[in-house]
This record gives structure tokens, sequence and C-alpha cells, in this order.
């Protein structure tokens, strides 16, 4: 469907301004408004000479920079400059009152392309300079990327009118801010459901403060209520920037909306439900009592009958951060589906049952714009099929380190028994279940063992064998025979995943309701230092090899003259690397499939280019750091926690509890150590694939080996037995190369909801950028290793980074076990994405280093040098000072 018409009112004054005019010729309380019509746009750009340029960006390939420059040195004229601060004045009642800029595309919110979150609004503007400036960022934001995208996905090339009209509007600070749909979004039937939270309406849109969630019948009788504790609210500051602030502890525990003002919000979105004829979405803020609508706006996707799909990637994405190819996707799916099969067959789940929930175990992991996500609905009804399930939901949860917990209430799964039935079906299953269980954990290091001991009979007979005398046919006869003997007996490590689950998650309960409150971070410091695990022994060797360099000034100098590109090519003969040469050689030949990004099988390992270890070597000799002194730091923190443990627990419930915890250190361990099989056969798999791309490239049927990842596992071992469908690989791959370079723009949440068929819901999870960061102060996520710290961050996009993070909290999106090697260098680890047992809290307990994960945002609110402090042990981070907002006011 393509936009058709528009009426006269949203030519003047774009989409939003001419809802925000009709509610209030309607007589709704909307603040006071002005308009500056799209005309005073063209007029602008007609004078600068450049209403072409303007134009032609949106229907060709060229950058914006340049445009942008222009219409950023231009200055206004007076008549320009007249006409904005009339407006300004009228709104603000000179001056008395904070006003905000609000972009109003002539396209926006129109049915089916909303344009949701891709122009700009400034708030809290004070002055007219601000203002004038306020309107240029406005009518500037149509000329980025994510606008030119969005019209080429949608195929608006033709049709997309440019023109932009600004809504001026006078800011209400209210107490309560939040968003009322006319329409139950969730279960996609009529009703009205309403979020709200105290403070600024922007607080509750970027999800920064906590929010209290109503939910009506289409009557609005009541049908669901759920109180937060709200700790934070979003206020202005007096230089017109935001800030969170906490909330009075009273107030904390109460709805943010009483009843009288809930029936008064619903009575206006059933008016302005009836008004404009179709459900609405709402923003509104009670201030000083009286309730203003700030924008209404149609639902855009009413499915009475579409599936509420939810997808996430909070914790999957350590392992494929980040855009991946075909090739490592078709090859993890189907493993994937393969192994959770085992797993629930070895938990006595009737095959039967299993086979019925098929097409779950075939999406549990999908692919969104070339990302890997879990798609929550099948792990939810996979999950379903262990009888009392439920009771683990939330340690699932915290494993998978989910941002949304709870909301997972729509997906369907098997009813359960009642009346009689609960104890001739439903007793029976959860004791076998139980029984199951318990047999799994008394045999899981016998399982584990087996498991180790099979691996290496496979792996260690093929490290032996070099792969360069294989054609493709042998190459992927091979595949197929590690698929049999290895990932069909894939049960060791997946039990281990799961018993790591169980009794962390246990371990969290009996802190929470047998510790006191200022000691229930107590799990996580009771974790560090669990010895020997498999992720952390590679920088413990990186290090040994640093003590030797420093024995050996001759290599010091070498590691501190030479490019470390150099280097890893002329150790190999330079006699003055003698003392650590046999080291590397031991370290390559152990962890050399580790890299950052090791499940992606497009990735370069430590083998193919060891540069990346020599740097680390290099940071090692400058930081000073040792073995010796990161297990006292460890060994330090564990003692003070068995301490405070032995202090506030007696009797059977430290007996118990100790149980407990001497399980999870076990089975978390197990995990961590089991891993790294994944990656070595992750490796081997790599440089099968790689072999029979050399081949390819030899026949002249693809242009480079590494191509061979921009194809299909089936269209690529399809080359070696007939069963490919690619006649021309050359132009597929061309494609898929144009299809990778594209979905590198987009920015993706990590977790978002989908109705219908997933493919033309792509307006859902593209991101949203955060909203006025700067006036942030305070974040939280989830604590995951003990300790305060302040000092500088340091912002890292890839641990190849040549960057000096010594000494400093690293800011990470997600990390995997390529970025272990800077761990001991920094002073704290804040991450954006992950759980309490993703692999940064792992590793970042085992090395001592406080760690907070879960920081939704953080990498596009921090910059390197800012000034934090963190808390490990509560999650919290504190924004002392902001670098870039130091040198403005220098």
């Amino acid at each position: 469907m393509k936009p058709t018409s528009t009426s006269h009112s949203d030519i003047q004054a774009g989409g939003k301004g001419s809802r925000l005019l009709q509610m209030q010729m309607a007589g709704f309380r909307v603040p006071p408004l002005r308009i500056v019509p799209p005309s005073f746009q063209l007029n602008w750009l007609h004078r600068l000479d450049l209403v072409t340029d303007y134009i032609r960006y949106f229907k060709s390939e060229e950058p914006a920079g340049n445009l942008i420059g222009k219409l950023k040195k231009s200055r206004w004229t007076d008549q320009e400059t007249e006409q904005i601060l009339a407006l300004y004045r009228e709104v603000s009642d000179d001056g008395k009152y904070p006003v905000s800029v609000r972009s109003s595309g002539l396209m926006e919110d129109l049915p089916g392309y909303s344009f949701a979150g891709q122009y700009e609004t400034v708030l809290n503007i004070t002055s007219g300079d601000d203002v004038s400036e306020a309107v240029r960022t406005c009518l500037i934001s149509p000329l980025n990327e994510r606008i030119r995208e969005y019209i080429r996905y949608h195929h608006l090339q033709d049709v997309f009118r440019p023109w932009m009209a600004l809504v001026i509007q006078r800011m209400v600070s209210g107490e309560t801010s939040g968003v009322l749909f006319s329409w139950n979004v969730t279960a996609q039937k009529p009703g009205f459901v309403v979020s709200a939270g105290y403070g600024l309406g922007e607080g509750v849109v970027s999800g920064k403060v906590e929010t209290d969630e109503w939910v009506f019948d289409e009557n609005r009788n009541l049908i669901n209520r759920t109180i937060a504790s709200k700790t934070n609210r979003m206020i202005s500051r007096s230089d017109g920037s935001v800030m969170l602030e906490n909330v009075p502890g009273k107030e904390q525990d109460e709805p943010c909306i009483s009843e009288i003002r809930m029936r008064t919000l619903l009575d206006e979105g059933q008016k302005l439900t009836d008004h404009f004829g179709k459900p609405q979405d709402v923003e509104f803020t009670i201030a000083g009592g009286e309730l203003y609508l700030l924008q209404s706006r149609d639902v855009t996707r009413i499915d009475q009958n579409g599936q509420k799909v939810i997808f996430d990637n909070s914790n999957i994405v350590e392992s494929y951060s980040g855009v991946t190819t075909p090739l490592t996707y078709t090859f993890i799916r189907p493993a994937y589906e393969q192994v959770y099969r085992q797993f629930f067959d070895l938990m006595g789940v009737r095959p039967k049952q299993i086979d019925n929930r098929r097409r779950d175990f075939a999406t549990m992991v999908t692919w969104i714009d070339g990302r890997v996500f879990y798609n929550m609905n099948s792990w939810f009804r996979v999950l379903s099929l262990l009888p009392g399930y439920q009771f683990n939901r939330s340690a699932m949860e915290d494993m998978m380190g989910v941002r949304d917990k709870g909301n997972f209430e729509h997906i369907e799964t098997p009813p359960s028994y009642t009346g009689l039935k609960k104890l001739t079906h439903g007793l029976p299953q959860i004791l076998y279940l139980i029984y199951r269980l318990i047999r799994n954990i008394v045999l899981s290091q016998r399982i584990t063992d087996r498991f180790n001991h099979l691996f290496h009979t496979i792996f260690d007979d093929l490290e032996q064998q070099s792969l360069d005398a294989y054609n493709s046919v042998d190459l992927a006869n091979l595949y197929w025979k590690l698929e049999e003997e290895l990932l069909k007996n894939w049960k060791a490590p997946i039990v281990t995943d799961f018993n790591a689950m169980i009794f962390h998650g246990m371990l969290k309960k009996l802190s929470e309701k047998w510790l006191p409150d200022e000691k229930k971070g107590l799990t996580n410091d009771l974790l560090v230092g669990l010895g020997n695990v498999e992720s952390a022994e590679p920088t413990r060797l990186l290090v040994k090899m640093a003590e030797t360099c420093r024995e050996h000034p001759e290599i010091v100098e070498k590691l501190n003259l030479l490019d470390h590109e150099e280097v890893a090519v002329r150790y190999l003969v330079d006699p003055d690397f003698d003392p650590i040469r046999g080291m590397i050689e031991d370290y390559l030949s152990r962890f050399g499939y580790r890299c950052i990004g090791e499940l992606k099988l497009e990735e370069s390992t430590v083998r193919d280019n060891p540069a990346f270890l020599f740097r680390m070597i290099w940071h090692f000799l400058q930081s000073g750091t040792t073995n010796s002194g990161m297990e006292e730091q460890e060994m330090k923190k564990r003692a003070q926690a068995e301490a405070d443990l032995k202090n506030h627990l007696g009797g059977f419930r430290r007996l118990f509890y100790r149980q407990v915890l001497n399980q999870a250190r076990k089975h978390i361990r197990n995990r961590e150590d089991l891993r790294f099989n994944r990656t070595r056969i992750f490796g081997k798999i790599r440089e099968i694939f790689r072999g029979i791309g050399r081949e390819m490239a030899a026949n002249k049927l693809i242009d480079d080996p590494k191509d061979v990842f921009y194809l299909t596992r089936d269209e690529l071992l399809g080359y070696t037995d007939g069963t490919s469908l690619v006649r021309d690989h050359k132009k597929l791959i061309a494609l898929r190369k144009e299809e990778r370079k594209l979905n590198q723009t987009q920015q993706v949440e990590d977790h978002f909801e989908t109705r219908g068929a997933v493919m033309v819901a792509r307006d859902q999870w593209l991101r949203r950028e955060p909203q006025n960061t700067d006036g942030l102060r305070s974040l939280k996520g989830t604590a995951c290793s003990p300790g305060r710290v302040k000092g500088e961050v340091i912002v890292v996009r890839s641990p190849a980074d040549q960057i000096d993070v010594r000494g400093k909290i690293m800011v990470a999106e997600q990390t995997d076990p390529g970025w272990v090697p800077l761990f001991p260098l920094v002073s704290g680890l804040l991450v954006e994405r992950g759980g309490l047992l993703s692999h940064s809290a792992v590793v970042g307990r085992e090395m001592g280093i406080p760690t907070v994960v879960g920081l939704r945002y953080l990498t596009q609110i921090l910059n390197s040098g800012d000034l934090v402090e963190m808390d490990g042990s509560t999650g919290e981070v504190t924004i002392l000072n902001r670098k870039d907002a130091d040198e403005n006011k220098s």
C-alpha cells in the first residue's frame, strides 16, 4: 500500500502537527503550540540554492555530509529569525516556560509508514538562541541514512515527500507521565493498556524509569495491575537538560496514577478513539493535578489473529555479535535443534512429545537482519515439556539475560492438570522429572568425563592431520563425520548448562530469602575464584609469557620498538625470542582457535594471525600484571565472602546453602570448560569450510576462498554432492555481500516483538536512539562481580583496537572469550548486554574484576574519558563527569 493523499492541514503542519491541531480544535487539553510550516524549510533551501541537492539525496546513494555542512554553516536572515522568535515568544509566554521543537514530517505517522523515532526532537529549550538552533537541527534531521534506508525498504522513493514542518510546543513538567493505548496491544483485542512512571515522559519512553502497568477490558474494567518499585524519576534541570533523581521512599511502591485520574485518562482515550475513528496511542502527562495530552497517533498494527512473537539476543550476542554470515547461521540453527532434542531425551521426555515440538526446536535461533536472535516463544514452548518448568522460568531468564522478564504469559504451553489428574498424571510426571534431574546431577561428572574422552579421541587425532591434502569431497565427509560422532553426542555440555542454571537460580533465591538486604549480593562474591576455569587459562598463560619477557630485556625492547604484525612473523626465526617461543607455540596449539567472535565461522583466529597475542603480551608488560597478583585479589574477595556467609548463616541453613554453592561452582566451572571444547570444534569446522572454499576458488566458481561464508551450509556442501540449487555462485555471493553491508548500517534492538509474518515487521526491531542522555546521571544493571571503582571509562568496540585500557573502566557492548586478555588490565567492566551467567559475568568473577552487565544503551550513553563510579555488588553506575561537557565549558 502506498500513501495516496494528504490533507491540507497535513501539508501545512505535517503528520504530528496536524494531529495536535485537530486535538486542540476538538477541545482536548493540549499544551500551547505553534507550527513552523514546511514552506519555511523550502524557502531556506531555495535561498541557499540547495533544493535540488536536498531532493536528490533521498533518491541517490550520495553521502549527506557536504549538504549537512552547508546547512549548519548558513545563517538565518533577520526575517527568518524573527519568524522563529515570534512563535517562540507566543508559546513560551515571553520566555516564562520552556518549549520543545518537534519534527513533523509530511509523511510522518501515516498508516504503515510511521517513520517512528527517525526524526529529531529537542526538549527543554529556554532561550531564543537555543530555539533557533533547535529549528535548524530538526530541519536537517531527514538527512540521515536511517531515513533513506527506511524509504528504500518500503519502496517509497517515488512518493516520499521530504518536507518538514515543525511544532514549537510549551513543555509541561509533569509529576507523572506515560502512554495509553486504547487497544490491548499485548493480547491484540479490544481494551486499554496504560504504562506510566514518575516525572517527564522522556523517562518512560526511553526506559530510564520504572513504570506501573494497567490492563483494562473494552468496558474499562480492570483486568490486571502491576505496581513497580519506582526508584527514579526524570526531571528538568535549570539549564534545560534532564536528569534522574530518587523518588522518596514512601512514594516508590504507590501507584503513580490515582483511580480518579485513571478514570479521567480512560475517558479521554475513548473520546480520542471516537474522534479519530481508530484505536489511539496517546502520550500524556499529569501536572498540578491536570491531565495534558502530548500526542495521539493511530495504533498502526492491529492484528486480532496475528501471533505475538518475542525475540531476544541479550545472551547469544556474546557468541554471535553484530552481523554474521549465512554459513554461520545455517550451521548453528540445526545444531541447536539437534542438541536440545538430545537434552530433552536425556531428561526423560517421551520421543513423541519431542517430535510434536519439532517446529519449535527448529526455530530456537533466528536470523534478523543478519543477526542471531533467540525466538523466546519457541524456547518457552520447548521448556514447557518439562513438568514444573514454570518454577525455573526466572532462573532461565537470568541465564539468558533477557531484559523484559515475565513478559511471556501469552505463549501457549500445555495446560496444567487439575482435579484428580494432578495426582494421576501431573504428580508422576514431576516425580519422574525429579528422578531424572537428580540422576543427571549425580552422574554429571561421569557424563562430562565420558564426553571429554570422546571429544579428545576424535579431536586430538584430527589435530595431528593436515587438512590441506584433503579434496572437497573428503572435507565434506569429514564434516558429516564430526556431526555424527560429536554433535549428535553433545549431551554433556547442555546438561552442564542446565545444572548451572538450576543451582545458580537456587543460590540466588536462597540469598534473597535468608540473607539481609545489604548481603543479597553475596552470591556473586562467593563465585569469585572458581579455580582453573578454562576460559581464563589463555590469559594466565599470556601473563606468564609477559613475566618471562621481563627477565629478557632484548624481548621487551623488540616488543616496544617493532610493529606487532612484524613480531608475529619474526619470532619464528629470531633467537631473541627463544625464551618464549615454546610458550607461544604451546598457546597456539592449545588456544589458537580463540579469537574475537570465535563462534562466527567467518572470523580469523589467533593461529591465522598471532599479532593480537603479542599485543596482549606488550600490554601486560606495561601494566605490570602478574598471575600471583590476580590470584591474591580473587582469593581476598572470596575469603571475605566466606566470612560474611559464616556470620549470617548457621546450622542447617549454612550447611544447605554451602551444598548448593558447591554444586553451582562445579557446574559453572564445567560449563566454561566444555564451552572451550565447542570453540575447538568450531575451529576445525571453520578449517573444513575454508578448505572447500579453496577448491571452489581454484575452479573459478568463487573469487576468494572466504566467499564460502556467504553461502548456506547446504549450498556449500551441495557443491560436493550435487544437491546445490545454485548455478552462479559469484552472483549470489555478490548479492549477499550487498545485503551484509546494508545490515551493518542498521542498529537493531536486543529485545522486540512482532505479530504475523516476522519479516514484514522490520519497524519493530530497528533500534531507537536513546534521548536526552546528556542529563543522565545514573544507570542500573545486573551486578555480577563485587567491588566499587571510580575512574575514567574507555569504550572498546573490539579488543583488536590498538587502544590503552590499562587501569580504566572498560565499556563494551558485549564480550566473548577473545576479549579475556584485556580483563586483567582494567579496573572495572561495564557491559551493555548479558546476564548473570554470561561470559563477561563468569570471567569477571573468576578474575575478581568489578563487573556490571545488562546496561541498556551503555555504549551510546558513555564516551571514552567520562568519569564514573561503579558498584559491582549493586549494579549501580553513577556518571560523575562527562568529558565532552568539560571540553564544551572550556
